[in-house]
């Protein structure tokens, strides 16, 4: 740089000693709030920016949306919201301004008057003398149903998502109940007659000893045939 350009600096610099009035300064303190990256370009300068970014992360929270189209929906849900909020502000602080403007009057007029004919009075100068309510009143019939257009279009695409796929999971409520399932051979078994030991078989169809008689017998024809039968005879004379 040369010596005349460093100079020329100099000077330059040293006729700049920021903003010197209340007012600038106020601006320049809020410059660092107004386009500093928490603000939002949506709220003006005497609305509380805070407000409009809990508004923001509630609809956030509350509709989740995918992707950019449905960013797009609920972002404008959003500004109708506000822009809504701030017509419904400027309506009732005209109506208190015109019933302040009114006051002298109607104490003229009427002497002693209540709250609702000031109300009353204050719409009807509103109503009479300018098109303050009936430009308000379009104002929120416009913005109301582009509200509700947004909202039945982000309805629409979150409902027709596609749902994730979820594994699948084993069924084991019929499985605890069923019979455990048995074996050819061990249906075999249990279905088969069990069989007799060898050595109960042929007990079973031997015949039963038979008890000793003692008789006294003087018959041998009687002896022969009861001996033929099996019977041990003890012939006692």
């Amino acid at each position: 740089m040369s010596a005349l350009k460093s100079a020329t600096a100099r000077s330059n610099g040293a006729k700049s000693y920021g903003p010197v009035t209340p007012q600038g300064k106020a601006r320049s303190a809020s410059n660092s709030s107004t386009h500093g990256i928490f603000k939002s370009p949506y709220t003006l300068r005497n609305e509380n920016d805070p407000v409009f970014l809990q508004l923001e992360a509630e609809f956030n929270e509350e509709w989740d949306p995918q992707g950019p189209t449905e960013t797009v929906l609920v972002e404008q849900m959003i500004l109708c919201q506000w822009r809504l909020r701030r017509i419904w502000a400027a309506e009732t602080a005209g109506i208190d301004m015109q019933m302040d403007e009114d006051a002298a009057e109607l104490a003229e007029a009427y002497g002693e008057f209540d709250e609702a004919c000031r109300t009353a009075a204050a719409f009807k100068h509103l109503a009479d003398g300018s098109n303050f309510l009936n430009l308000l009143q379009r104002y929120d019939t416009s913005l109301s149903r582009q509200f509700d257009r947004a909202l039945v279009r982000l309805r629409e695409l979150q409902r027709d998502r596609a749902p994730e796929p979820q594994p699948l999971q084993p069924d084991t409520t019929n499985l605890q109940n069923e019979p455990k399932p048995v074996g050819r051979e061990e249906a075999n078994l249990q279905n088969e007659p069990k069989l007799a030991e060898a050595e109960e078989v042929k007990l079973q169809n031997e015949p039963k000893p038979a008890h000793e008689i003692r008789a006294v017998l003087p018959i041998d024809d009687a002896r022969r045939l009861l001996a033929a039968l099996g019977y041990n005879l003890n012939v006692e004379s």
